[in-house]
Parts: structure tokens; sequence; C-alpha cells
């Protein structure tokens, strides 16, 4: 997408209002959405996606952007909460740690192929088609909810939020955190790279760094057996990749560091959600409160990259301060005492 604004004339502060308005939606919307279940939400989920995807297809005026950020905001609002909750409530307790890492895996996997067939296909043919393409897609998926499990539960955010108050500070600093992972480093990639192939090259050796962690974390966990052998220097090394990353000048440090720090965010990415999962019994509940605080974080990060952006003309600012705050997640565990073994 960030691609995509940039060769359509939109600025980079633009741009980052797009993402801006992306993660307050979903925040903003549950503080209106009291229910949600398969059938419904994913449906919703869905309409939405397709018509962000024609509302990309050709933009006929500026403000356009920033509709789409409110439709790209919907999608993850009723379709993460609700695919999250089905997926480990239907996963037994003993195993979660298994399935957090089949969902942590299928996006780097995902993400080594799609960027180098989209970069050849927006070299050779133009990217506009490619979301008619997308539309088209989404709108099979309609026929797959029918198939899944039924679920129905109601969204009380203020309960959500007093029965996870004990990981909801690291839930904020991980969204402060994913907007560098999610919104930072593909559109200030753009910064060295403007051509849609060797650009879908970069995204793929992120996505690729990314898969050799999965395979990674899995060897060190089975090895060790102890989450705090992995949690405190991944953390620590994460807040300080984030602050280096501020200082990259030129495309060589900007490709290490960028994957560097992908290798580390997809292990840490697991600590994340399995957080959840270990210190909130309740699913449903654990997963309100986190997409809630996670698009607070998005947009406190996000606010904080425009404003270095409108000042400095460069993101640098924003990305060591971020690094900096990212310290507070180790050192908040390890006072709280979140784990001990």
């Amino acid at each position: 997408m960030s691609f995509w604004f940039i060769q359509n004339g939109f600025s980079f502060p633009q741009v980052c209002l797009f993402y801006l308005i992306d993660y307050a939606t979903p925040p903003v919307m549950l503080l209106f959405t009291k229910k949600f279940s398969t059938q419904k939400s994913f449906s919703l989920a869905l309409i939405s996606e397709i018509f962000l995807m024609f509302s990309f297809y050709r933009f006929w005026v500026p403000w356009q952007i920033y509709l789409s950020g409110i439709l790209a905001g919907l999608t993850v609002v009723f379709f993460y909460i609700t695919f999250n909750t089905l997926y480990f409530e239907n996963t037994p307790k003993d195993k979660r740690a298994t399935s957090t890492s089949l969902f942590v895996v299928a996006g780097p996997f995902l993400g080594i192929v799609i960027p180098l067939v989209l970069g050849f296909f927006g070299q050779k043919y133009g990217l506009s088609s490619v979301f008619l393409i997308s539309a088209f897609i989404l709108f099979l998926l309609f026929r797959l909810v029918k198939y899944l499990p039924k679920i129905e539960f109601e969204s009380r955010l203020s309960q959500s939020l007093i029965k996870t108050s004990k990981i909801n500070l690291l839930l904020f600093i991980e969204g402060v955190k994913e907007s560098v992972s999610l919104a930072a480093i593909p559109l200030f990639t753009l910064f060295f790279i403007r051509q849609s192939l060797p650009y879908g090259k970069f995204l793929s050796y992120l996505a690729f760094l990314s898969a050799v962690a999965t395979v990674f974390l899995g060897f060190i966990s089975d090895k060790f057996k102890k989450r705090t052998i992995i949690l405190y220097p991944v953390t620590t090394l994460v807040a300080l990749s984030l602050a280096a990353l501020g200082l990259a000048s030129d495309i060589s440090w900007w490709t290490i560091l960028s994957g560097a720090l992908s290798f580390l965010l997809t292990i840490n990415g697991t600590f994340a959600t399995t957080l959840v999962l270990d210190k909130i019994s309740d699913v449903k509940t654990g997963m309100i409160s986190r997409e809630f605080l996670l698009g607070l974080g998005r947009v406190l990060g996000m606010a904080l990259i425009y404003l270095s952006l409108s000042f400095s003309n460069s993101p640098r600012l924003a990305l060591i301060f971020i690094g900096g705050l990212y310290f507070f997640f180790p050192l908040t565990i390890y006072f709280r005492k979140l784990y001990q073994d």
C-alpha cells in the first residue's frame, strides 16, 4: 500500500495519516461494538476489505486515502478479534504454544512469495489490476465463512480492560512498536527504493528472515523450555534495533537493521500473543483488550512518526524514541513478575 500511495503522488505525511486513521478505527469501533459473531463479523470484515480494494484501484480525490484508512481499520477489528478468539478457543490449552507458532509462521512464509509476485506483476502490468483480483478472491471467501465453527460473544470493553489490567501497559507498548514494523519500515524504505520489483524483493527478504526466526524460535524453545531465557534478551535487542534503525542513513544500513529487526520481531511477536493466552483465562476478553490497546499504541507510534516527519523531514527522532520506550517492555515484565521461570 505504501508503494502504491507514493506512486500515486501522495506525500509521506499523507500516507502516515492513512495509517493513523487505520490504527485509530479499531479502538473507536470497540467503544461502540457490543457483539461479535462468526457469520456477521467475518462478513463485515470481508465487505470492508472488498471496498478497500476498490478504493485503492483508482484515486479520484485526495481525501479518498483517508476513507481507505477507515475501511482498513474496520477489517482489523471485525476480522482479527473474531478470528483470534475462534482460533484459540478451538485449541486445547496444552497445545497453545504450538498453535501460536503456526499462527505466527504463516505470515512470513506467505510474505516471501507474495511481494515478489506482486513486484514482478506491478513492474510488468501495473499494480491497479492487483486490487481487482484481490477483491474477487475476497468475494470467494464468503463461501468459506459458513463452514467455520459458530461463535457469538458480547464485547464489554471496560470490563475486559479491568480483567487484563496486569498486561494492559505491555499491550500498549507492543502497539507503539508495531507501528514501526507495520507502517514505518514499508513506508520509509521508499526513501531508498522506488521500483516495484526491487521493493518486492526487499519485503521478501524481510519475510525470509522472519521465517528463519520462526524455525530458530522452535529450536530454542525445545532446547531450553523457559520463556525468560529468550524473552529478556530478545525484547532488549528489539529496543536497541528500533533506536539503531533511526540512525540508518543509507540503503545498506537500512537493509541490515530492518532485517535484524524483522528477525527479532518474529520471535518477539510470539510472546506478545502468548502473553494474553498465558495470563488471561478468557480468550475473548483478552482479545478485545488486546486489539483495543494495540490500536491505541499504534496510534501513538504513528503520531510520533508523523510529527517527526513533519518537523524534521525524517522518521529518525520517532524511531529512536520508540526504541527507548520499548525498553519498558522487559522492565515491566520483570518488575511485575509476570514470568519467573
